[in-house]
C-alpha cells in the first residue's frame, strides 16, 4: 500500500465550517457568566436596509437556515477577522 499526503483541505471547505460553526453557536448563552453579564454583552441597535438590499440579505439568511440578525453578524464578523474592513 502506498502512502500519500493528506490534500489540502480547500480554503472554501474551511470557510464553510467557520460559517457552521459561528452559525450553530449562535443564540448560545456563555455558561460561564450570569444572566445580567449576558445581557450587557449584547447591545440591540437599529440599522437601516435598502428594501433591495434587505431581499438580498433576507434570501441569503434563509439559504443558510438562519435569522437575518445572525447572518449579518456573522458576515460582519468574518470581515473584520479577514481584515477586509
Amino acid at each position: 500500500m502506498a502512502i500519500a499526503k493528506i490534500p489540502k483541505q480547500n480554503q472554501n471547505d474551511s470557510k464553510e465550517k467557520a460559517e457552521e460553526a459561528f452559525i450553530n453557536n449562535a443564540g448560545k448563552l456563555d455558561k460561564t457568566i450570569t444572566n445580567t453579564e449576558q445581557e450587557e454583552k449584547v447591545k440591540p441597535i437599529l440599522i437601516r436596509f435598502d428594501t433591495v438590499l434587505l431581499g438580498k440579505i433576507d434570501e441569503a439568511a434563509k439559504k443558510r437556515g438562519v435569522t437575518r440578525s445572525a447572518w449579518v453578524k456573522f458576515v460582519i464578523s468574518h470581515a473584520l477577522e479577514q481584515g477586509d474592513i
